[in-house]
């Protein structure tokens, strides 16, 4: 957590943003059969069932803590992306797909050991993945929560990516624009979803496919820039080695 320890100079300030932070965003992934019961899909790190603590981070071998070598990546992009939306972060779109063809690469980033049991095994996925954001924040000591066990206190701030199953025709469309390879469609029908919301997903799908797209192209910008600069810097230590060799070559000469 940035800023801990400031005032007593015991840490000094790390991060992007030094500043401390108390309550803090962040995403659940949830996964449901039939469009209508909901159950969370658990990450390895990241804040999710509030009776869970924070994982000690820093001890490698130790049970219960990650490497402080090792950067759980995926974890970390999901509080980025909880400070935007879904459209400004097309890889999400991505990761649901995974989620629901059951793909092993994306349940290997996550803690699918408390999964309902349906989902656990290889190649099981839910039908239906949606997204709800929330307010996180450590529970008082005192507190009801806390005498609960409870960690943290969370609050609900709203739908984040609406229901979306692999037969969605936005979501096929998305990853056809983007060629995201072996989208395959399985016979769970949208309509458990009663088509709400595929309206507004079309659009915001496009949206965001665009900006895949201008990402891309802005790499490629940075690339180019970075090689021309490269060669720049060669040709300019080139000259200055050929002019240094001429004119020492032509005073020993005199």
């Amino acid at each position: 957590m940035t800023g801990v320890g400031e005032k007593t100079e015991i840490l000094h300030n790390s991060g992007g943003v030094a500043l401390p932070v108390v309550a803090r965003p962040e995403l659940e992934l949830q996964g449901s059969d039939d469009g209508q019961k909901w159950q969370a899909l658990e990450f390895a790190y990241k804040p999710g069932n509030v009776s869970v603590p924070p994982p000690w981070v820093g001890v490698p071998g130790l049970k219960g803590t990650f490497s402080g070598l090792h950067q759980p990546r995926l974890d970390w992009q999901m509080w980025f992306a909880a400070l935007g939306t879904y459209h400004r972060n097309p890889w999400l779109l991505v990761l649901v797909v995974r989620i629901l063809q059951g793909g092993a690469e994306a349940r290997a980033l996550m803690n699918t050991a408390v999964w309902p049991a349906k989902w656990q095994g290889p190649g099981k996925a839910p039908a239906f993945v949606r997204i709800i954001k929330y307010s996180y924040d450590f529970t008082r000591a005192g507190s009801v929560d806390a005498s609960k066990g409870k960690w943290w206190a969370r609050r609900r701030e709203g739908e984040y990516l609406p229901s979306l199953s692999l037969d969605n025709p936005s979501l096929q469309q998305f990853m056809t624009d983007n060629i995201i390879r072996n989208l395959v469609s399985k016979p769970h029908s949208s309509n458990a979803n009663g088509g709400k919301g595929h309206g507004r997903m079309i659009g915001n799908l496009k949206h965001a496919a665009a900006l895949f797209r201008v990402h891309d192209q802005a790499v490629c910008l940075r690339v180019s820039v970075f090689v021309c600069l490269c060669l720049s810097v060669s040709v300019s230590v080139y000259l200055r080695g050929s002019l240094l060799w001429v004119t020492q070559t032509f005073f020993f000469s005199v």
